[in-house]
């Protein structure tokens, strides 16, 4: 079995039980449908991309509680962004 606070695992999301979670670290894991709506309208607007698909995408990410942040890297990168 993996362990979940290892924090090398590449670029698959895990959701680490907050009891594995050490003092004063919390996991960003809580999306609502504003974030997603304004974080895929942006995304959209800078890779020229129908919001309606990247909201898609970030919806998947977010099913498997991937942070906002990754997911958004992610979908990015999908759309054809480079990272700086």
């Amino acid at each position: 079995m993996t362990d979940p606070t290892d924090t090398d695992h590449g670029t698959h999301a895990q959701h680490v039980p907050s009891e594995l979670i050490p003092d004063g670290l919390i996991q960003i894991t809580n999306y609502n449908e504003e974030d997603l709506g304004t974080l895929a309208d942006d995304i959209a607007a800078d890779v020229n991309a129908p919001a309606a698909e990247i909201r898609s995408s970030l919806e998947k990410l977010a099913d498997y509680n991937v942070p906002i942040v990754e997911a958004e890297r992610s979908v990015r990168r999908k759309y054809g962004e480079e990272e700086l």
